[in-house]
């Protein structure tokens, strides 16, 4: 059987733009909904950021790390966590060490 997800858009979403002043260089537990992380991986640029997704039938709520990857103006990953805490581990480490 199928799973239907809803994904919310979040104010840092990138199709209402990308901005300079939504991105920090490290994602916490103040900032994520509203901020993003900009890095390179593997010669690609990418927009990291969380948003909030929904299972209504299981009635499960989401924490959801997404890529989009700004070079190909597409979303290249999404991965589900049940805390903040594993969406932010997971989502940090991708950031270069400053």
């Amino acid at each position: 059987m199928n799973k239907i997800i809803d994904y919310f858009v979040p104010s840092q979403d990138p199709i209402l733009g990308i901005k300079a002043a939504n991105v920090v260089k490290k994602l916490d537990s103040r900032n994520w909904q509203s901020k993003a992380l900009i890095c390179q991986q593997q010669k690609a640029n990418h927009y990291i950021y969380l948003s909030l997704a929904t299972n209504a039938r299981e009635r499960k709520r989401y924490y959801c790390v997404n890529t989009y990857d700004i070079d190909q103006g597409a979303i290249r990953s999404r991965e589900l966590f049940q805390t903040t805490d594993e969406a932010l581990a997971f989502a940090n480490p991708h950031t270069p060490d400053i």
